[in-house]
């Protein structure tokens, strides 16, 4: 079992990811599986172009997904999304796992914080993100603007 980082070429294998992330929690991500479902592979590449994504392979079947982005407005930020493990893979620490390997990759490439948004009612995601190091941003530190109805959650990196 390992961290893999993906890039363009398996934009098949993201989308594959996606659309079953989509569909076993619809309301935990942006968008929706319909709106998924109509997204060319070439937008899904361009997307992996532009992103450190990374999936969790178990048996030479990717598992989990999840990639971080660079912050445009803040050179030390990241933002980590698309976090997703396929229900008969939960339970596992794969995500925190997963995590991890985001976080590291971050930290290598210059970031000193990893941000995240999550639903208040998704509370599973919520317990896995507090386990995996993410916490509420302390007082003074300069806000990240969560979405409508979101919780922002950091997760502070070694460099």
């Amino acid at each position: 079992m390992s961290a893999r980082r993906i890039g363009p070429a398996e934009a098949g294998l993201w989308a594959g990811l996606r659309t079953q992330a989509l569909a076993a929690a619809p309301d935990a991500f942006a968008g929706g599986p319909e709106g998924w479902a109509a997204t060319p592979l070439e937008a899904v590449a361009a997307e992996l172009a532009c992103a450190r994504a990374f999936v969790w392979e178990m048996r030479g079947r990717a598992v989990a997904s999840a990639q971080w982005v660079a912050d445009p407005a803040e050179a030390a930020r990241g933002w980590v999304e698309a976090v997703f493990v396929t229900p008969d893979a939960r339970g596992r620490g794969i995500a925190a796992m997963l995590l991890d390997a985001l976080a590291e990759d971050a930290a290598a490439a210059g970031r000193r914080e990893l941000w995240l948004e999550v639903a208040p009612r998704n509370r599973a995601a919520l317990a896995r993100y507090l386990h995996a190091g993410f916490r509420s941003p302390p007082p003074g530190l300069p806000p990240a603007v969560p979405a409508r109805g979101t919780i922002a959650l950091v997760r502070f990196l070694k460099g």
